[in-house]
């Protein structure tokens, strides 16, 4: 049974992207719930832009960053209100599986991250 690895002190005053990375590596801890290197973990938030706009975004880690040492760098960020209508109308999808490219990537920088083909699963509207 997976332990409850979670720490509030350590998680206070992180980002919506800091705790996302923290938990991440907390899942992959323990390795009966993570494969080395394996897993994707995604989280909606609402960030800031260059412009100081509220943007929709969906964090997805990367594929090639092991989850047990994953930092926020290995998450790409997407504009969620730019991406739920190419996925709408069925644009989702290129012939090697990935996402569309050039797709509205990263709220604000840093450098881009690799997306994984599975990233579009992490997309659809929350219930």
């Amino acid at each position: 049974m997976p332990q409850n690895l979670w720490n509030d002190e350590d998680a206070r005053g992180l980002s919506a992207l800091e705790i996302l990375a923290y938990r991440s590596r907390l899942l992959a801890a323990d390795r009966s719930v993570v494969n080395i290197f394996g897993g994707n973990t995604s989280a909606k938030a609402v960030e800031t832009d260059h412009l100081g706009r509220p943007v929709n975004v969906l964090w997805v880690k990367g594929s090639g960053a092991d989850m047990a040492t994953c930092a926020t760098k290995d998450f790409a960020g997407l504009k969620l209100d730019e991406v739920l209508p190419l996925i709408a109308r069925g644009d989702e999808r290129r012939r090697d599986g990935g996402l569309p490219d050039p797709l509205p990537v990263r709220a604000k920088p840093p450098a881009p991250v690799h997306r994984d083909p599975a990233t579009r699963l992490h997309a659809p509207p929350s219930r």
